[in-house]
Formats: C-alpha cells, sequence, structure tokens
C-alpha cells in the first residue's frame, strides 16, 4: 500500500491468513437491537454474502433470509445495501474497521445466542462511542488513517455498486432468454413440466435466480407459493400458476433441462412392464 506503512501490528490487524486470505474486524449493529454493538468480529474478506449473513446468525440470532446487511464505513455512513448473494466483502471494498447494519424486516428479534448474551453482561461488546474513540490501537482508528491516506480507495464504492446492479440485470435478462416462459423442462427423477417462473424468491437471496416450474403430476414442493412452509408474507406469495398443491417446483438453473419433454404418457409405461 503506497503512503501507509504495515508494520506487525497493522499486518495483525489485516489477519492475513493461509493462502492470502485477508480477514478484518468489523463492529455489528442491528436495527431490533439498537443499544447494542457487537464489536471487532472477524468475517473473511472473501465470503460470499450468504456466508456473511450466516455468522451474522450466529451472533444476532436473526434469520439470514430475513435481514437486509448495510455496509458502512462510519457510524455516521446511511450504509451501502449489500445485494448480491456471490459478491465478497472483498469486492464491495470493505476493510478492516468497517460496519455491518442488520435490518431484520420479521420485525421479530431473534435469539441471542446464550456465549453472546454471556460477554454482553461482561461488558465485552458494549462500549460507546467516546470511549471506544479514546482506545489506541482499534480497528476505527486504523480505518481513519486509510481513508485519509488512500481516499480512493473509497471515493469508487458507488460506482461499484452500480456496475454490480447492471451485472445483475444482464445475468437475469439471460436466464429469462434461456429459460422463456412456458417452455417445456425437465427435472431430476424425469419430472416434466412447463417454466412458469424466471427470477429471485422473496424469502431467498435477493440476488439469487430460481426457475419456477409447473409440473404436470404433484411431485412439487409447492403450489406456486415462494415457500409455502413458512408462515411469513413473503413466503405466501404467489410466485407462478400451476393445478395445485405440490404442482410446482423451484430450482435452481442449473437443475433445469429444457427441450422437447412432453407429459409422460401412462400408457407408455404400461407398455415398458
Amino acid at each position: 500500500m503506497s503512503g501507509l506503512s504495515i508494520n506487525g501490528d497493522a499486518q495483525a490487524r489485516l489477519r492475513l491468513g493461509q493462502d492470502d486470505a485477508a480477514y478484518a474486524r468489523l463492529d455489528i449493529t442491528h436495527n431490533l437491537h439498537p443499544g447494542r454493538r457487537w464489536m471487532e468480529i472477524v468475517f473473511s474478506l472473501d465470503a460470499p454474502l450468504t456466508s456473511v449473513k450466516d455468522k451474522l446468525y450466529r451472533h444476532t440470532g436473526s434469520n439470514p433470509s430475513n435481514i437486509k446487511v448495510f455496509l458502512k464505513f462510519t457510524p455516521e455512513d446511511p450504509g451501502r445495501l449489500l445485494l448480491d448473494p456471490t459478491q465478497t466483502l472483498r469486492a464491495v471494498g470493505c476493510v478492516e474497521g468497517c460496519i455491518l447494519h442488520v435490518v431484520d424486516e420479521s420485525g421479530e428479534a431473534g435469539v441471542i445466542p446464550s456465549g453472546e448474551r454471556t460477554e454482553n453482561m461482561e461488558g465485552k461488546y458494549v462500549m460507546d462511542d467516546e470511549t471506544y474513540d479514546k482506545r489506541d490501537g482499534t480497528a476505527r482508528k486504523f480505518l481513519a488513517r486509510l481513508q485519509k491516506q488512500q481516499p480512493d480507495l473509497f471515493s469508487k464504492k458507488e460506482e461499484k455498486i452500480e456496475e454490480d446492479e447492471e451485472s445483475w440485470k444482464k445475468r437475469l435478462d439471460s436466464a429469462r432468454t434461456t429459460f422463456a416462459i412456458g417452455t417445456r423442462c425437465r427435472l431430476s427423477g424425469d419430472r416434466r413440466g412447463a417454466v412458469a417462473y424466471v427470477g429471485p424468491r422473496p424469502s431467498k437471496s435477493l440476488r439469487q435466480i430460481w426457475i419456477g416450474v409447473a409440473l404436470d403430476e404433484p411431485l412439487g414442493c409447492t403450489d406456486g407459493r415462494d415457500d409455502p412452509t413458512k408462515k411469513t408474507p413473503a413466503s405466501q406469495k404467489v410466485l407462478f400458476e400451476c393445478n395445485g398443491d405440490n404442482y410446482g417446483e423451484f430450482v435452481e438453473p442449473d437443475q433445469v433441462e429444457v427441450g422437447a419433454f412432453p407429459p409422460i404418457d401412462p400408457f407408455d409405461l404400461l407398455d415398458e412392464i
């Protein structure tokens, strides 16, 4: 890094591990726990957003499918919404000392693991900003020094997010071209049907593409709703029409084979016996 001396102490804070996988200490804040801050939790900068959400769940108790994650560079920063489930923290410019702000849209505070509650009672994670700012060698001071000496690292974050949005739209358009609505297809187990939906599911990661298939036979797990097994409004949303219970299925694109797959004639099966 030009202009910044990386001594042993700084290297420790950057947490360089095996295969040059970089780690960073990040604070966590939560909309349902406004008076609480999880201090300097170690995250891999090469972990995708799905893994980040899993780790946030282990600390905060909020279900990964219910949360939005915002990356903040300072406590006053309104934050940048992280959407792409495959994108890493490194790709969005996250560095040592940043803040991950969790917004749980379910409105129900999750059960914080017992170990977290004990550590909180001992004062490990709860500290006001004034006290924290008086400490030397903190991740926040390291981040402030890095921002001052290398402002370019922080000035291009919004541009990167806009590029990611364009990439997402192109990926979605490509999937909708490949899996055109009404196209016949086949799933595992020779289950056949027609493509009925292509896009994200409200109960899942917002930038994960799913194919909704209206099956010929009741061999699926849905009736066209996002997830009939859950009672949240998002899970109950109808994304496509099919013939009823278990006549629908959601699969990822690599699990769908499109082509001339007509409905299976039961009399053909009798001929094979």
